[in-house]
């Protein structure tokens, strides 16, 4: 069942949504849409969540993988990754189906969408289970971010674009949350979490506040 959950922890279910195995839920920028992942038969698809509405509404189509929803910007389009040519490659699509899925990054290897930066310009990508890479929109090469030994992944870019949190493998057996500078991520690196951490996200701009 998903739910908004409020500061004190009440909960209240989205009303007229049934209960069903979403995952990987990103409400839009507006807080009128929630894109999410939905299971079909032999794959996952890209469904749309219409929150005054109340109706759900599959944005991708056809029998591969197209998972890990995140909206741009400014709304318009929802970012995702799909296997349809073999391997996962970065997507995107008009929010409201109006027009056909184009590729935005394809390449070898795995890669999956995690953040934009404020601007909208530039794309934090996981790529190949390990490293973190940039990928400025209509450019056909990634930028190397976070590429160590260790597993990197779920990068978040701050409101202000100043920084950029993260989960890591990096202090031992247990995954913990990090926060570097993305201007130049070997400045400085903060653990957040103490004793383990996962799935860091961001509160709204001026908030100063990191989720995880």
């Amino acid at each position: 069942t998903l739910a908004w959950v409020d500061r004190q922890g009440r909960e209240e279910p989205l009303v007229g949504l049934e209960p069903g195995a979403y995952a990987n839920p990103r409400v839009s920028p507006d807080s009128t849409r929630v894109a999410l992942d939905v299971p079909g038969v032999n794959n996952r698809d890209t469904w749309i969540w219409n929150v005054p509405r109340k109706s759900l509404t599959k944005l991708t189509d056809g029998p591969t993988e197209d998972i890990l929803p995140l909206w741009s910007p400014d709304g318009g389009r929802v970012f995702f990754a799909s296997n349809r040519t073999g391997t996962f490659d970065v997507y995107s699509q008009a929010a409201d189906g109006a027009t056909s899925a184009r590729v935005e990054y394809s390449g070898p290897g795995v890669q999956f969408p995690n953040s934009f930066t404020p601007d909208g310009k530039r794309l934090l990508i996981y790529e190949e289970f390990k490293d973190l890479v940039v990928l400025t929109l209509g450019q056909p090469k990634l930028e190397p971010l976070l590429s160590t030994e260790f597993d990197e992944r779920l990068g978040q870019v701050s409101p202000d674009g100043n920084w950029v949190a993260y989960e890591s493998n990096e202090t031992g057996d247990k995954v913990e949350v990090f926060i570097r500078p993305l201007s130049d991520v070997s400045a400085r690196r903060e653990k957040i979490s103490i004793d383990g951490g996962r799935f860091p996200l961001w509160g709204p701009k001026g908030s100063d506040e990191l989720y995880y």
